[in-house]
């Protein structure tokens, strides 16, 4: 039988909080140490929007074929793939039914396909989706991957429509999407890589789009772990109030679906290469008895991560809390958490600066895009930085005052507000002694003398019930 996935699993927090304080907020890290060597199946869709406005001008339907060859050509032999046709329906334009496997004969015949294809129609993203989730099925085991590209708006289903089929994909594939023109909704391409566990992006020209259909195709091809779930297993009297990721980029998995079994909450976080590493933010509602000691550590939660039903991917964490009279020690703000406040905040800045620029609001814009061009200053976030600069003449960084680019292009605004939620990393230094990888000699294992669960050597309270552990 194969061993899980080994993943490491830090979690960063001040677990000390004010008596009347019942909301704590930790960081996890979760990186993957060692599935460089695992093998994958891998099942590849590329879902294109062929809408009459593609051919507006033609030079993007154009930009689409050559995209999809180049995404075809850097297919690994073996790989599953299918190429969708995306108008106010979904048909397949390559194979004529099911999923090819990839080879030379196949990825000929797909590129031959894919440069007939004619821009003819409306558009209705869930249909698409639905079908690359029909095609999926057949694979559960495979590292599932789409990439859809569409030059406009949702405009023929409604979206609840759109809300159910992501709710029916979520878990099962991970999709990446781009926009490509100006007539495209950045908030409708977050809304699906949020539920579905990927990326959005502008095509800032045609001519990057084939690159970057094959770059996203052959990191697709590195991935070894289909999916990673999160478990959250509350202890009695708290509940799980929010899980996001936080880095790469902010995405909230709390809306979609999750699995839920009492006070245990598994949330999808997709599909994993090796060396990859994320961050995610559990919040947690305690509700404090009269009984709870103060000055005293209580586990509140224990953080797992998973494969498959039950397979564990790396040593549990306590998330503790630590009710505390002290100002010096409820006043501290985790610098991780602090961090990423700070990111959701950029976030929230560069999104006001859009909708006041796009109702004429210029100065109100202006003086929105200088607070997130601060935020992203402050945080080292160069990416959204670089954004920013392309839609204001910056005149003072510290002070956050910038000027609106005369003559700005609705392109440029997209491309900003796409990957707004794109965080930098926070570089606080992580607590040792709850690393999931070792950080010198291995510490013994303790087995609990209450529940007689094995807690790793470097724990103080067992992950199971909270006993106070003793140090072998």
């Amino acid at each position: 039988m194969t061993s899980p996935p080994a993943f490491g699993l830090t979690v960063s927090q001040n677990h000390y909080l004010a008596a009347e304080t019942t909301t704590m907020d930790a960081i996890l890290r979760v990186t993957a140490v060692d599935i460089e060597d695992r093998s994958a199946v891998a099942a590849q869709a590329i879902l294109l929007d062929c809408s009459d406005s593609m051919s507006m001008p033609p030079t993007k339907i154009a930009a689409a074929r050559r995209a999809a060859a180049a995404a075809i050509d850097v297919l690994r032999d073996g790989t599953y793939f299918a190429i969708i046709e995306g108008t106010s329906h979904a048909r397949m334009c390559y194979p004529a039914t099911g999923m090819a496997i990839a080879d030379k004969i196949t990825k000929a015949q797909a590129k031959r396909e894919v440069s007939a294809i004619v821009a003819s129609g409306g558009t209705a993203m869930g249909s698409w989706l639905s079908m690359a989730r029909d095609l999926f099925t057949a694979y559960p085991d495979a590292v599932r991957h789409a990439l859809l590209l569409t030059d406009g708006r949702n405009e023929h289903e409604t979206a609840a429509e759109l809300d159910r089929v992501l709710t029916s994909c979520a878990g099962n594939f991970v999709c990446d999407a781009r926009g490509i023109g100006e007539g495209w909704d950045p908030h409708e391409l977050r809304r699906i890589v949020t539920a579905l566990r990927g990326s959005a992006d502008a095509v800032r020209s045609d001519a990057e789009l084939a690159a970057d259909f094959s770059a996203l195709t052959e990191a697709a091809m590195a991935k070894t772990v289909p999916d990673l779930r999160i478990r959250v297993t509350a202890m009695p009297g708290t509940e799980l109030s929010m899980l996001k990721q936080t880095h790469p980029s902010e995405l909230d998995f709390t809306a979609g679906p999750a699995r839920q079994e009492g006070l245990v909450w598994e949330f999808s976080t997709g599909s994993w290469a090796g060396g990859e590493s994320r961050d995610y933010q559990v919040t947690l509602r305690i509700a404090r008895e009269d009984t709870d000691p103060v000055a005293e550590d209580l586990q509140v939660a224990v953080v797992d991560l998973v494969t498959g039903d039950t397979d564990r991917c790396a040593a549990p964490r306590p998330v503790l809390v630590h009710w505390t009279r002290d100002p010096e020690r409820f006043s501290l703000v985790d610098p991780d958490v602090a961090h990423y406040r700070r990111q959701a905040e950029l976030d929230r800045a560069v999104n006001a600066g859009a909708d006041a620029f796009n109702a004429g609001r210029h100065d109100d814009a202006a003086r929105e895009w200088g607070r997130a061009i601060r935020l992203a200053d402050e945080s080292g976030n160069t990416e959204i930085r670089g954004r920013i600069d392309r839609v204001v003449d910056v005149i003072d960084v510290e002070q956050g005052i910038v000027r609106v680019k005369p003559n700005l292009s609705h392109g440029d605004v997209l491309a900003l507000v796409v990957v707004s939620n794109e965080s930098s990393r926070s570089e606080s230094p992580r607590p040792d002694h709850q690393s999931g990888t070792a950080q010198g000699p291995p510490t013994p294992d303790i087995t609990c003398p209450v529940c007689a669960r094995i807690s790793p050597g470097t724990d103080t309270l067992c992950v199971q019930c909270g006993q106070p552990l003793a140090t072998p």
